[in-house]
């Protein structure tokens, strides 16, 4: 699971983290981030739990 650092959003595995506007703001494997870099988020509603009908 991730976690947020402020406005940050932070993989909890490689600590990769993205601002508000979607793009990497920090990458401890690389010493340079590529400024076209970024996610794209999407929204899901979840219809039910896991091991619930």
């Amino acid at each position: 699971m991730g976690r947020f650092d402020g406005d940050n959003m932070v993989c909890g595995y490689h600590g990769v983290a993205f601002g508000p506007s979607r793009r990497r703001t920090r990458m401890p494997a690389q010493e340079t981030l590529n400024p076209s870099a970024a996610v794209t988020a999407h929204c899901h509603r979840a219809n039910s739990s896991f091991g619930q009908p």
